[in-house]
C-alpha cells in the first residue's frame, strides 16, 4: 500500500500559499528504520512551536507515510523472530526434525500477524493519509481566500496611500494657487491706492473687476470682492462727508457752508472761499470724522447701522492712507472700538475688511474729546481754511 499520492496532492495544493520557511517545515526528518526493527511505532518528536495548522497536518501525513513504508520491514522482522523462537525452543539436532516442529500453530501465528495487525495498521495509515489530503485541500481553499483578502487589503492600502499623496499634492498646488491669486489681488489693490485717494473710484473699480476672469479659486475671488468692497466703502465715506459736513463750525470761527466732489465752501466772518479736498488736508479730515461719527451731537442724525459702517470706513481710511501718522492710527483704533461698542457684530466686518485691525484697539469711552487732543500740534493748521 502506498499513500504517497495523497501526500503529493496535499503538498502541491498549498505549495504556492506558504512562505519559503513554512515550505521548508513541511517534511519532518525521516526516522531511521532497519530491516530488523520491531513492529512498535517510532516515537514521534513534539512539533516545533508556531507552525500553521496546515503545516502540522502535512507533517503528520509524512509520518504516516513513513510508517506505511516501514510496515513490510516490521512484518519480516516478526516472521524472523517467530522462526528464531521455534529454533530455540527445539532440542532436536536434526534439521528435518526442526522443520517438522514448525507446526501449524506457528504458521498460523505468522499468518495472523501478516494479515492481521500489519494490514490493519497499513489500512489505517492509508485512510489517515487520504483524510489528511482532504483536510489539506479544504485548508488550501481557506488559505487562498485569506491570501486574496490580504492582497486586496494591501492593494487597498496602496491605493489609499497613493490617493492621500495625490490629495496632498493637489492641496499643496491649490494652496499655492490661492496664495498667488490673493497676492495678485493685494498687489493690484495697493497699486491703485493713490488713485482711490484722489477719488478715481470708477476707474479703479473697472480695473479690479477686469481681474475676475483670471481668478479660479474661491479664496482669490473672495479677496477680489473684498478689495472691491473696500473701494466702494471709500467712495461711500467720501459721499457721506459731502452730505453731512455742511454746517460744521470750527472753534476758531470758520464754518463749512457746503461740500461737493471737488471740495468744500468755507466762510470765516465775511470771507467765503472754496477749498479742494487735497488742500483741506488730512488733519481737518480727521476732525470731520470725529465730529460726524464720534461726537454724539454731530452723529445724532445717523441711524445706528450707518454710523457703525462709516466708523469702520473712516478707520479703514486712516489705516490705508495715513499709515505713517501715529495719531491717525490711534484714532482709527478708537473708531473701531466705538463701532463694536455700538454694534458688537461689527467685529465680523472689521476682521474681514481690516486684517489685523483689532490689535490693541483703544477703549471707545471719551474717544471724541481725546481724539481732538491726539491731533495735537497739527491742529494749529486747522485754524484757517
Amino acid at each position: 500500500m502506498d499513500g504517497s499520492r495523497y501526500l503529493t496532492q496535499a503538498t502541491n495544493s498549498v505549495a504556492g500559499l506558504l512562505t519559503g520557511e513554512e515550505r521548508d517545515q513541511l517534511a519532518p526528518p525521516r526516522p531511521v528504520v532497519g530491516t530488523e526493527t520491531s513492529s512498535a511505532p517510532v516515537e514521534v518528536e513534539s512539533e516545533p512551536a508556531g507552525l500553521p495548522p496546515v503545516v502540522v497536518t502535512i507533517r503528520r501525513m509524512y509520518r504516516d507515510q513513513y510508517r506505511l513504508e516501514t510496515l513490510p520491514l516490521s512484518a519480516s522482522a516478526e516472521s524472523a523472530s517467530i522462526r528464531q523462537e521455534a529454533m530455540q525452543a527445539s532440542s532436536a539436532t536434526n534439521v528435518l526434525e526442526l522443520l517438522s516442529q514448525m507446526d501449524a500453530g506457528l504458521a498460523a501465528r505468522v499468518g495472523s500477524y501478516t494479515t492481521g495487525s500489519v494490514m490493519r495498521e497499513a489500512k489505517e495509515k492509508l485512510a489517515d493519509l487520504k483524510q489528511g489530503a482532504y483536510g489539506v485541500a479544504a485548508m488550501a481553499v481557506t488559505l487562498a481566500e485569506q491570501r486574496q483578502r490580504r492582497e486586496q487589503e494591501a492593494r487597498r492600502q496602496i491605493e489609499a496611500s497613493n490617493a492621500l499623496v495625490r490629495a496632498q499634492q493637489e492641496e499643496a498646488a491649490r494652496q499655492k494657487l490661492i496664495a498667488s491669486e490673493m497676492a495678485s489681488v493685494q498687489t493690484r489693490e495697493h497699486e491703485f491706492l493713490d488713485r482711490v485717494h484722489h477719488g478715481e473710484y470708477n476707474d479703479v473699480r473697472l480695473f479690479l473687476v477686469a481681474m475676475q476672469p483670471s481668478l479660479t479659486t474661491e479664496e482669490g475671488l473672495r479677496a477680489l470682492h473684498t478689495a472691491i468692497e473696500r473701494l466702494n466703502r471709500m467712495e461711500s465715506l467720501h459721499k457721506f462727508v459731502i452730505d453731512y459736513i455742511a454746517g460744521y463750525q470750527n472753534k476758531n470761527g470758520w464754518k463749512i457752508v457746503s461740500a461737493d466732489n471737488d471740495g468744500v465752501l468755507v466762510s470765516n466772518q465775511n470771507i467765503t472761499k472754496s477749498v479742494s479736498w487735497n488742500d483741506l488736508g488730512e488733519v481737518r479730515l480727521i476732525l470731520f470724522f470725529n465730529y460726524l461719527l464720534m461726537d454724539e451731537e454731530g452723529s445724532a442724525k445717523l441711524r445706528l447701522r450707518e454710523r457703525v459702517n462709516q466708523l469702520i470706513n473712516a478707520s479703514m481710511y486712516c489705516k490705508q492712507f495715513l499709515a505713517s501718522n501715529s495719531d491717525a492710527q490711534e484714532n482709527a483704533g478708537k473708531m473701531l472700538a466705538k463701532a463694536i461698542a455700538l454694534l458688537p457684530d461689527a467685529v465680523i466686518d472689521i476682521e474681514r475688511l481690516i486684517p489685523g485691525g483689532m490689535g490693541k484697539t483703544p477703549d471707545a469711552s471719551g474717544a471724541a474729546a481725546s481724539t481732538t487732543n491726539q491731533v495735537g500740534a497739527e491742529s494749529a493748521a486747522a485754524k484757517q481754511p
